[in-house]
């Protein structure tokens, strides 16, 4: 079995063999070191990444706007990710950020986790409240935000504990108040752990 020192350190190593500078290599490396240690699937993106990219490398992305794209077919998930975390205490006035097309945005996830620390930002998960979802009480998530999310957050308003593991769960007496079809926010804070809902 592979440990995640070796996983870090094979990963920077193929990164910079990709092209990507020592710096950037080493970022990958902690990023897929920590996919893998949540269970998410790492190494088999990055590697599908690094073939795809072999004959043309990514343009290098050095300014983060309201809202991303590029001129090329997809925004590298890297580039992107690398630039959102070095930017990230400039970003803080912005209300809201878009990035559009971005290729195996699965290895941009870490890059956002890592932010939202240094920031003390929240995570924003949007849904339109349907008919059954009001009726079973919860929510179920992408794999990959369930792993970030995991964990039991107090909801101040109702005064319960609101828990998320592979779904977003006892909502049931929460969603009373809620009409169907409307636009549900919910806004998970950390340190410590509470969820906002309107």
């Amino acid at each position: 079995m592979i440990s995640f020192s070796e996983i870090e350190t094979t990963t920077k190593r193929a990164s910079k063999a990709a092209g990507f500078s020592w710096g950037v290599a080493e970022e990958i490396g902690k990023s897929i070191r920590s996919l893998e240690l949540f269970g998410l699937p790492g190494i088999i993106n990055l590697n599908q990444y690094l073939k795809k990219i072999k004959k043309k490398h990514p343009k290098k992305i050095t300014k983060i706007e309201k809202e991303n794209k590029t001129d090329d077919k997809e925004l590298c998930p890297i580039y992107s990710g690398v630039a959102f975390l070095d930017r990230c205490l400039e970003l803080e006035k912005l209300k809201s950020l878009k990035f559009y097309n971005v290729s195996y945005p699965l290895l941009m996830l870490p890059f956002i986790s890592r932010a939202s620390e240094i920031m003390s930002k929240k995570i924003l998960v949007q849904f339109t409240l349907t008919k059954s979802v009001k009726l079973r009480g919860y929510l179920y998530i992408p794999n990959q935000w369930d792993k970030f999310l995991e964990g039991s957050y107090y909801h101040q308003k109702s005064k319960n504990e609101v828990r998320v593991a592979n779904a977003i769960w006892d909502l049931k007496d929460i969603l009373q108040e809620f009409d169907v079809g409307s636009k549900m926010n919910f806004e998970f804070s950390f340190n410590p752990n509470t969820v906002n809902i309107f």
